[in-house]
């Protein structure tokens, strides 16, 4: 009897051994996939954040873009509308409505970037963001047509850059012009790294 017991017992050492490797293997496990997790979720949230402002800001450029080119259609319609007053009012009452509509683009963009800067991008605690970009755009006073569209303060800009990090994790967009030999100056928005070197990906929205 005494003999099993000391068998029992030096089987007992082996087997809690065992148990107890299991056991701290499986904690390991368990904390790297939480880890895992709290990276992809970081990353999701990056993502996410500089996605929607890429977007705005594409959509901002666009509205101005074809709101500018309705500007220079009604003043060409104005000065022959003239001979006409009833046509003449609609038409200058157009140019208004249009040239108010991009005031208040203009005046959200500006109202973002002081709500990006200020939360640091989305308002996450330990993100850091880079400013959203100033859209240097002005116009000229009226003359005798009326008001006149929106310039670009020297070159016209052919890209614009987003970024915002967070630790080891970190996400980027672009936000360009398109190209003047295909004849199509939309603006679309690309995924890029940090070091700000686009990365041959579509359009992602």
């Amino acid at each position: 009897m005494l003999r099993f017991n000391r068998v029992r017992g030096s089987f007992h050492l082996p087997l809690c051994w065992f148990v107890f490797t299991f056991v701290m293997v499986g904690f390991g496990v368990l904390g790297f996939l939480r880890n895992w997790r709290k990276l992809v979720e970081t990353q999701l949230r990056l993502n996410q954040c500089v996605g929607e402002v890429a977007l705005e800001l594409r959509e901002t450029l666009n509205l101005l873009g074809d709101s500018n080119q309705k500007i220079n259609s009604l003043r060409l319609a104005i000065p022959a509308a003239r001979i006409q007053p009833y046509l003449l009012t609609s038409l200058e009452v157009a140019l208004a409505q249009i040239v108010a509509s991009q005031e208040v683009l203009l005046f959200r963009w500006e109202i973002q970037k002081r709500k990006w800067f200020s939360l640091q991008g989305c308002g996450y605690p330990g993100d850091w963001a880079i400013p959203l970009p100033e859209l240097s755009l002005r116009r000229n006073p009226p003359d005798s047509i009326g008001s006149q569209p929106l310039q670009w303060l020297g070159e016209e800009p052919s890209e614009f850059y987003l970024q915002i990090v967070h630790r080891s994790r970190g996400a980027a967009a672009q936000v360009e012009r398109g190209s003047l030999d295909k004849k199509n100056k939309k603006w679309s928005a690309t995924w890029t790294n940090l070091q700000n070197q686009k990365r041959k990906w579509p359009d992602f929205f």
